[in-house]
């Protein structure tokens, strides 16, 4: 009987033991997971640890819209071939016969087209500039 009631005697502090040892592995957790918040929220080290992605999204990003200034030039070239611009020029012609109030209208209209080519051909520009002095001054010195 005596080894029934020591039984229940040291139950209490077994459960108290595994309390502890649950309390000391829930701390060690919850230590663990605000290291890795930190660690994930900041974005300084985050470009630290990620540059070389960085960098090669940047020369994608550039690459791409150095294409589309590319692509858009040869269309301008393209445009001011003569046969081009005779085409285009009796193509309006028939257009101003038709309506002759389309081309005040056309007029007025802004070109959204070349406002974005704008935007994004300076943007890109600004990228690749400030890639390519990051890449000269070898990551020393920069905010990047």
């Amino acid at each position: 009987m005596n080894g029934g009631n020591a039984s229940f005697a040291d139950e209490p502090d077994h459960i108290e033991s595994e309390i502890h040892a649950i309390r000391d592995d829930l701390s060690g957790l919850m230590s663990e997971l605000d290291r890795r918040r930190h660690a994930a929220l900041d974005w300084r080290l985050q470009l630290r640890n990620h540059r070389r992605e960085l960098m090669i999204a940047a020369g994608g990003l550039a690459l791409a819209v150095a294409g589309g200034v590319a692509v858009r030039h040869a269309m301008r070239q393209r445009r001011q071939q003569p046969i081009a611009r005779v085409q285009r020029l009796g193509h309006a012609l028939d257009l101003i016969l038709q309506d002759p109030d389309s081309l005040a209208r056309s007029l007025r209209r802004p070109r959204t087209e070349d406002m974005l080519a704008t935007l994004a051909s300076s943007a890109g520009a600004a990228l690749l500039r400030a890639g390519i002095s990051h890449w000269v001054a070898g990551g020393r010195g920069s905010r990047w």
